[in-house]
């Protein structure tokens, strides 16, 4: 008490008083002495860290250099004089250090999307100690709370909102494209085209059905997209028996007998081995088409009846 007396009576305070406070080092102005000692630190922190970015719970010799920081960017703060202004600036101090980040960070997205040719930064991607994947994230989910200026700022550079609906459509575009070179939707397992890992995304559908929108499976289905490759190879091999019993007249395919690359043969094979496993309505269309089941009873026999004609004759 006696101490605070003494500063805010200074004015009445006699020489002799003064110089003698003085003397002893008297503090007549707190917030002066404090701020002073907050700026030497900023000062040092600058020199060692390139710039005046203090974390809020940063302290140096039991200072408390970050509440100090941002106690000078509070706009409520009105004890600040102008050369203490002055000194803060030509020290390059971030009044606003969200502004600031943001900026930084636009900055740095820009340069990845001129690098890259999007703005799909890896979560875990950092620039310069700038954490470039989680400021993108964080925007991807505030973004109702960003202003009109930031939203078209982003927009410009082609900001991606939606990542799992970006990597839909950039899916479905790729596979279009193998549509029309190939002529199917029947991408073979780790196919990647441009990076893009095309197989898996097309597993990925299939795996997910149930859960697609109505106009995802519309699409996809306007493709012409295998959902059950199982089914599509079973039906892909009877239509070619089909074919076979035409022009051959039998369904006796030799074992090694490829059709476009389709080993029909193998196929016909299969089917007699796991006839088990087929279901009644493939048995059956199997059977109206002529299929030998027994292919060696059915050689046996046909060599019989030649044997019996001959004998006749």
């Amino acid at each position: 008490s006696w101490v605070s007396h003494q500063r805010s009576r200074k004015n009445r305070l006699t020489k002799e008083k003064v110089c003698k406070l003085n003397a002893l080092g008297f503090v007549w102005n707190r917030h002066t002495f404090f701020w002073n000692i907050g700026f030497r630190h900023l000062l040092t922190y600058k020199e060692a860290n390139g710039h005046c970015l203090v974390p809020t719970t940063y302290i140096v010799d039991d200072f408390n250099l970050g509440t100090w920081v941002k106690y000078q960017r509070n706009e409520a703060n009105e004890d600040l004089s102008k050369n203490q202004r002055e000194k803060l600036n030509k020290l390059g101090f971030i009044w606003n250090a969200g502004e600031y980040h943001w900026e930084k960070g636009l900055s740095l997205l820009s340069a990845y999307k001129e690098k890259y040719g999007d703005c799909l930064v890896p979560s875990r991607h950092i620039v310069d100690g700038f954490k470039l994947g989680v400021w993108v994230s964080n925007h991807r989910k505030k973004s109702r709370k960003l202003s009109k200026n930031q939203l078209d700022r982003l927009n410009a550079i082609g900001f991606i909102w939606n990542q799992l609906e970006h990597e839909w459509k950039k899916g479905f575009c790729h596979l279009s494209r193998y549509k029309d070179i190939n002529g199917d939707c029947l991408v073979p397992p780790k196919y990647i085209v441009n990076d893009f890992k095309l197989a898996v995304w097309v597993d990925t559908q299939r795996s997910k059905k149930r859960n697609l929108s109505k106009a995802r499976l519309r699409k996809l289905n306007a493709l012409g997209f295998v959902w059950d490759l199982t089914t599509h190879a079973w039906n892909k091999g009877f239509d070619q028996l089909s074919d076979y019993k035409k022009t051959r007249g039998d369904c006796l395919v030799p074992q090694n007998y490829e059709v476009d690359g389709f080993n029909l043969g193998g196929w016909v094979a299969y089917q007699r081995q796991d006839v088990q496993k087929l279901s009644r309505g493939r048995i059956e269309k199997l059977s109206e088409l002529g299929f030998i089941w027994n292919a060696l009873e059915y050689k046996w026999l046909q060599g019989f009846n030649h044997l019996l004609a001959y004998k006749a004759a």
